[in-house]
């Protein structure tokens, strides 16, 4: 794995969460629709009750598994930032942690970062600063790797 996607596991863990909470809330709703009608006359079991049982469990197993993944995510982070702040360059560590932690775009990061004397950085200028802090980091996270 090269640095950059090594940096990018944060948004890719985010967005798998994301889909793990949607799926969860999908099949709560699914579970809570299934059940049968209370009518106290009948006395016959309802068909729903093993579909119910089967979702609940799909459920339960995925909400463990959202759980675990969540650990594992902020496990990561912590780690990414602290690679990230090995960085010698405030501006990289800037950008870095902008673009790779908060998943901005780089049109949004020239717009938010500043230079010394409080002005906007251009795109342009955006672009070729994450080439070299990209390439700082690769030394680091090649080092750390070994």
């Amino acid at each position: 794995m090269n640095a950059k996607e090594y940096l990018n596991q944060i948004k890719l863990n985010d967005i798998r969460i994301r889909q793990m909470t949607e799926e969860v809330a999908r099949l709560e709703a699914v579970a809570n629709s299934t059940t049968g009608g209370m009518n106290p006359d009948k006395v016959q079991t309802s068909p729903y009750k093993g579909k119910r049982e089967k979702v609940i469990v799909k459920m339960v197993d995925l909400k463990n598994k959202l759980v675990s993944t969540i650990a594992e995510q902020e496990t990561m982070r912590v780690e990414i930032i602290s690679k990230i702040h090995q960085l010698t360059d405030s501006r990289y560590i800037e950008l870095l942690y902008l673009k790779y932690v908060r998943v901005m775009r780089l049109e949004d990061i020239a717009g938010v970062m500043t230079k010394p004397d409080g002005s906007e950085y251009s795109l342009d200028h955006i672009n070729r600063l994450h080439g070299e802090a990209l390439n700082a980091f690769r030394e680091i996270y090649t080092d750390a790797d070994q």
